[in-house]
């Protein structure tokens, strides 16, 4: 309700009106509602991620190790060079897979504010080699 003072045929008087603001209390609430359901929708995510790294690390660290032993042939000679290559190449897809999973935990991570920086050396020649492998089949087929 809003009020202002006039002068009427020479008496003091006021025009008063009214503007009716439910819609925009109840935008507002809304609004706020939903920021409380996403902040714990948020919440639920990064526990699910704390609670699912184990789980979802434990599989990658096998097939690295396995294919680490296989193509160094750790328990003696696999006799196809192309079972070596495809024992590289797994190995190399379970250590990005194993990188972009730590990529999504870090990111909840620093969502909680408990990330921590570790900087590391990085060889650019590796990472390309690495990556065109990676596409090459993909951009052939």
């Amino acid at each position: 309700m809003n009020m202002q003072p006039v002068t009427f045929d020479g008496k003091r008087a006021g025009i008063v009106w009214h503007i009716d603001i439910s819609a925009r209390k109840n935008a507002k609430s809304q609004t706020a509602q939903a920021r409380v359901e996403a902040e714990r929708a948020k919440m639920a995510k990064s526990q699910f991620l704390a609670s699912m790294s184990h789980d979802l690390c434990t599989p990658i660290n096998a097939i690295l190790g396995f294919s680490d032993i296989i193509y160094h042939q750790s328990f003696g000679s696999v006799g196809n060079s192309k079972y070596l290559e495809y024992a590289g190449n797994i190995c190399e897809s379970g250590e990005l897979l194993l990188d972009m999973v730590n990529d999504v935990l870090d990111l909840s991570k620093i969502e909680a504010g408990k990330a921590r920086i570790n900087e590391t050396e990085l060889s650019i020649a590796e990472t390309l080699k690495c990556s065109l492998r990676q596409v090459t089949p993909l951009a052939e087929r």
